[in-house]
């Protein structure tokens, strides 16, 4: 999920690396209209970090873990 100013992102993926790339995707996709000439750091984590530090911007990755009820 990613919360950023007034708008909301909901995504499903099926594993953790692909929810990454997709979040890695919406902070490239976006980088350069907010931050202008800021560089953006070749280190993914760092890039992340420094994305989400503006003000309103919020994104989780988590993973349902169930189990359905034997039949």
């Amino acid at each position: 999920m990613i919360t950023f100013g007034d708008k909301d992102e909901l995504s499903v993926h099926p594993d953790h690396g692909s929810a990454w790339a997709a979040l890695l995707g919406f902070v490239d996709d976006r980088w350069s209209a907010l931050l202008g000439s800021t560089e953006a750091p070749d280190d993914e984590n760092a890039r992340v970090d420094a994305f989400f530090a503006l003000p309103d911007a919020f994104y989780l990755i988590g993973e349902v873990v169930a189990s359905l009820p034997a039949a």
